[in-house]
């Protein structure tokens, strides 16, 4: 049973579940909370904001907020640390910056942002960007005209953001330095409602890594000021959102989406990438609960938690994000028993972020060098879902049963009680599937079975695309909780395996909505919503 023991009645039926939080002031609120109760939130990303800043640390421990790394102050040190949010292009600002942000409708007329506008205003941009990082500036927000989404309003927020670090070797050198890890990028739009009122804007990140949370700050900002706030809402129905970024910062390895239906395309320019990631939202499962120590939590628990539980007796409130793969994962497994098989809220998402070298842990030697090899060029893959937690880095080829696996984990249930249906899709490019496999340059075809304590069961999959540049699979209305995906590839001259269904011929059909009519093409078209199909 899933225990959200007082919660606040801020969380009502009349706000959106993209506003839910799950922490000590939500949970219990003015009353104290029993001792050894131990609460965790499994949500999409992490209930804090990014704050945009280059950092320097210097012996002791001190960290130093630099504007540029040329400043007085940061002039002398080597050692940087970067969160960057990209502005949109302009003439000072052609590369690491977002050059459209838009929306397609059903009539596929695509509509681009409008009246973009920075918040906070001041200071607008927060550093100054190098050789060796891009700058940042405040975070955007911005009209689709037309689309208005479940808040009511035609206002939305996007973030594309950049965070790493870099060493620089010799300072008489313009570019004598490297990153010291893979950079990570995220990119996320949200639709929001502007709110008025008395804000504060959180700081610097402290020595300790921590930032502070300062007085009128709202955790359900997406983005403010000192004077407004734009709070999440839902993606209205119907419309696909797409982002495109110039990078002279590349990213390589493969990205992770929480995009339906995706388009990704990459291209190269002066500056550097253009890459265009477009698509529908998608509804995410989050879930949350709680309870005593030793009357709740499972044996499992008990022992993840037996440190803080001998050492601090008060509530104790974890935080589980989808970004942290494998460990949310398998900490989804452990408290599956005591949160139940009920989503507690449906939040709509649209984002997506590359999977960094480190998070790779790929099964078989031919299979890790075909992928890294593909990186080097750029992006290898891209891997979407709607799960709640997933497995870390890309699909992982199990070499006994020569397939590429991928591991998630939701709640059976939506928060509504209706079974809650899965989607995964996997975009590989095709010479690393031929590279794996060592398959002949000939049509390639794949299958997609759902692996649970059930056994193995072929699910009904398409080959959307398989060309020279990529393989695209899809997989959808598939059950939860705790299934491994698994994707088989086959020459398309090859014999097709017992249980494996073939990739079908497209087909087009006709789609009528009032006097509009659609040509839908695909090996399993449907009609959009709204729309019937012409006999």
């Amino acid at each position: 049973m899933s225990m959200l023991l007082g919660l606040s009645n801020a969380y009502s039926a009349e706000v959106p579940d993209e506003q839910f939080l799950y922490t000590y002031k939500t949970v219990f609120n003015k009353v104290k909370a029993p001792d050894h109760w131990f609460g965790v939130w499994f949500s999409d990303k992490p209930n804090y904001p990014s704050i945009p800043a280059l950092n320097s640390g210097v012996p002791g421990g001190e960290t130093i907020a630099c504007n540029s790394i040329d400043e007085a102050r940061c002039k002398n040190f080597n050692s940087f640390g970067f969160v960057a949010n990209y502005p949109f292009c302009s003439t000072l600002q052609i590369t690491d910056c977002i050059e459209n942000v838009f929306a397609i409708g059903e009539n596929q007329k695509r509509i681009s942002a409008s009246n973009v506008e920075y918040l906070p205003k001041n200071p607008l941009s927060i550093n100054t960007g190098s050789y060796y990082h891009p700058g940042g500036s405040s975070k955007e927000i911005f009209d689709l005209p037309g689309v208005v989404h479940k808040g009511g309003s035609t206002k939305y927020a996007v973030e594309v953001m950049m965070m790493g670090g870099f060493n620089i070797f010799d300072r008489s050198q313009s570019n004598s330095g490297a990153s010291y890890s893979d950079n990570s990028f995220f990119v996320n739009i949200t639709p929001v409602n502007i709110k008025v009122g008395n804000y504060g804007i959180p700081g610097p990140i402290l020595p300790s890594g921590q930032w502070e949370e300062p007085v009128g700050f709202d955790r359900n900002c997406v983005v403010l000021d000192l004077n407004q706030c734009g709070m999440a809402q839902a993606f209205p129905t119907g419309y696909k959102f797409g982002v495109t970024i110039r990078m002279a910062t590349r990213i390589y390895g493969w990205l992770q989406g929480r995009v339906q239906q995706p388009i990704f395309t990459s291209e190269d320019i002066p500056s550097g990438k253009k890459i265009t990631v477009s698509g529908y939202p998608m509804v995410v499962p989050s879930i949350a609960g709680g309870g005593d120590y030793e009357s709740k939590l499972t044996p499992a628990l008990q022992k993840r938690y037996r440190d803080a539980y001998l050492n601090n007796p008060y509530a104790y409130f974890d935080n589980f994000t989808s970004d942290r793969g494998t460990t949310s994962l398998d900490a989804f497994a452990e408290w599956a028993p005591v949160l139940g098989d009920k989503a507690t809220v449906m939040p709509s998402v649209w984002s997506f972020r590359n999977i960094k070298k480190e998070e790779f842990k790929v099964i078989g030697l031919n299979a890790g060098r075909c992928i890294v090899s593909a990186m080097k060029n750029g992006i290898g893959g891209m891997v979407a879902t709607n799960a709640t937690a997933y497995s870390s880095g890309p699909p992982a080829f199990n070499e006994a049963t020569q397939s590429l696996d991928y591991k998630v984990a939701a709640p059976h249930f939506t928060s509504k009680g209706e079974v809650f249906k899965g989607y995964y899709n996997l975009k590989i490019k095709t010479e690393t599937a031929r590279c794996i496999y060592n398959f002949k340059p000939v049509p390639l075809q794949a299958t997609i079975s759902i692996v649970s304590e059930g056994g193995e069961k072929v699910v009904g999959t398409t080959t959307v695309r398989s060309d020279d540049e990529w393989v695209e699979l899809t997989a959808a209305n598939f059950g939860f909780s705790t299934p491994t995906l698994r994707v088989k590839i086959i020459e398309g001259d090859s014999p097709v395996a017992t249980n494996t269904i073939r990739a079908s011929k497209k087909i087009t059909i006709s789609c009528v909505k009032a006097k509009i009519t659609k040509k839908i093409t695909g090996t399993n078209p449907t009609c959009p919503s709204g729309y019937k199909q012409k006999p």
